[in-house]
Formats: C-alpha cells, structure tokens, sequence
C-alpha cells in the first residue's frame, strides 16, 4: 500500500493463494495490502519491501495464511 487512498476491490487471482476467503476479501490491485474479515475479526495486512511487487505480495499472502490459521483455532 503506498497511500491510504489505495482501491481496495476482490482480486480472485490473489484469492486462489490464501487458504481460506473469509465473509469479505479485499487486495490493492497489486495484492501487496489485504484486508479480511471473519464475522468480527477484521485484519488489514500491508507490506513494503521496496520496489519489489512480487516479494511484498508474497509476504502479504504468507502473513495473511498464517494469521488465518490462528483465527481458525479461536473460532
């Protein structure tokens, strides 16, 4: 995410990579920013590693998994 005005919109491509798409899946159209929610769990994951696209989206995706993981243990 470079500024907090960035659309925010479904991206299935981005979606086929999580292991699982909550009530509401949202990606900057680069897919380095997620946000989801999981009835009241709202998370909004954003990476900046530089000018490297497909290592931040990788990272958003592998941070995005695991903190899916854990929600998934609580509820």
């Amino acid at each position: 995410m470079k500024t907090i005005a960035e659309v925010m919109r479904p991206e299935p491509q981005f979606e086929s990579e999580l292991i699982q798409v909550h009530d509401e899946t949202y990606f900057v159209t680069d897919g380095t920013t997620i946000i989801f929610r999981s009835k009241n769990t709202c998370v909004c994951i954003g990476c900046y590693h530089g000018k490297n696209e497909k290592e931040e989206r990788e990272t958003t995706i592998k941070f995005a998994n695991q903190i899916i993981e854990k929600i998934e243990k609580i509820e």
